[in-house]
């Protein structure tokens, strides 16, 4: 079973921020590592609201 909803608070985007800096730093070396271990795209730093978070139970 999955749950699926809009990111609305800090604490999600900032797991969003760290899961795209695993991903596109880390598995797939796109991008420069940093200090902070997040990554925030400019597409979500435009449009914040438009990020959904899918979980499985």
């Amino acid at each position: 079973m999955y749950w699926c909803k809009i990111a609305k608070t800090n604490e999600e985007f900032e797991a969003i921020a760290r899961l795209n800096y695993e991903t596109f730093v880390e598995e797939i070396p796109q991008h420069e590592v940093n200090a902070s271990r997040k990554k925030l795209t400019d597409f979500i730093r435009r449009i914040p609201m438009s990020l959904f978070i899918i979980k499985q139970n």
